[in-house]
């Protein structure tokens, strides 16, 4: 749910041939299409960006490059992937300037020791400073381009003449997104039929980079059933034995009064104890070992002690559902049965 700083939803991520195909004419039939919004070709697919190279930048020290991430869109990815300009501009259609101007993020000005006010028009270049230095012409808003287990690096940001064999980002309008992808594949087999449609959704592969998290969730959960099936089985079985040793007590002590409810509590309460004091020993180690695994990601929900609260509650009602089948039965027994029992 982390805001990503671009938008993820309803955007189609099409592979676009390695061959000189006119791709620009590609993106154009691809907009007349209803359901397509907006479209913007990109070197890279955000979430599993890469890319680094040396850039030198107006007070380098020592006058030297740095190796920072490195990302190209063309003049509509602002729009496409509804990222957020701070301050100056993104590149505008028909410029020329490529390779020449540059667009960083607000982690670029941190890194690079410039004032926020004053990063507009710094002299950049790729390697090396040339004998005619680009220049910084905005600064977008950070976005997350790689895995949540890192935070947000610095990252520059150009413009390329062509973008074949790139990745072309296709912002769709809300409703059947079926019968749009079917548009859209129609129309590339009328225009490019040499080519196989390849496609996925943004999200969908954004949210693949936490496969591994999602099935260790649904391994702990297995686990945690059997667990808890377990525990609840050997309760069972603890409670039976135990009234049965205790019969002829509770039947004395209906006999001189007791409530059903004063019954089941006595007998449930030293079983409870027992959750309690687990309860008391799992929660540091779960504790430590839950803050462990959660640092290991730049970005995560936290860890509250609520979530004890929750367990030990749940534990308790479970094991007191547990036990009250064998206390109510042993509490609404005849106990003139139970103590002529030998």
């Amino acid at each position: 749910n982390k805001n990503m700083g671009f938008e993820r939803e309803q955007t189609l991520m099409v592979t676009m041939p390695g061959d000189s195909i006119g791709y620009k004419s590609v993106k154009n039939e691809l907009l007349q299409l209803a359901g397509v919004k907006s479209a913007s070709f990109m070197i890279e697919k955000p979430g599993k960006m890469v890319r680094t190279s040396g850039v030198w930048y107006e007070g380098a020290e020592n006058d030297e490059g740095v190796n920072v991430y490195m990302f190209s869109g063309d003049t509509d990815l602002i729009e496409t992937m509804g990222m957020t300009m701070k301050q100056g501009e993104y590149f505008k259609e028909g410029t020329q300037q490529f390779y020449r101007e540059f667009v960083v993020n607000e982690k670029a000005i941190e890194y690079f020791g410039w004032k926020p006010e004053e990063a507009i028009g710094k002299l950049m270049d790729f390697g090396n400073r040339g004998d005619d230095p680009g220049k910084v012409i905005g600064v977008v808003k950070d976005f997350h381009f790689k895995h949540l287990n890192e935070e947000v690096d610095p990252l520059v940001m150009y413009l390329e003449p062509n973008y074949e064999g790139t990745l072309l980002a296709l912002k769709l309008t809300s409703g059947d997104m079926s019968n749009t992808v079917d548009l859209i594949r129609a129309r590339w087999s009328e225009i490019i039929p040499q080519y196989e449609f390849e496609y996925s959704f943004l999200d969908e592969s954004f949210d693949a980079l936490f496969d591994q998290e999602k099935r260790l969730g649904q391994i702990f959960s297995v686990f945690a059933v059997l667990a808890v099936f377990i525990s609840c089985l050997g309760l069972f079985g603890l409670t039976s034995f135990t009234i049965e040793q205790r019969k002829k007590s509770v039947a004395v002590r209906k006999v001189l009064g007791a409530t059903v409810v004063g019954i089941v509590g006595l007998v449930s309460k030293d079983f409870l104890k027992l959750v309690v004091l687990g309860m008391l020993i799992a929660a540091p180690v779960a504790y430590y070992a839950m803050n462990a695994w959660l640092s290991e990601f730049a970005y995560n929900v936290g860890f509250q002690w609520l979530v004890f609260i929750y367990a030990a509650t749940a534990s308790i009602l479970v094991a007191f559902m547990t036990i009250s089948y064998h206390s109510l039965k042993a509490a609404t027994s005849n106990p003139v049965k139970s103590l002529r029992e030998q």
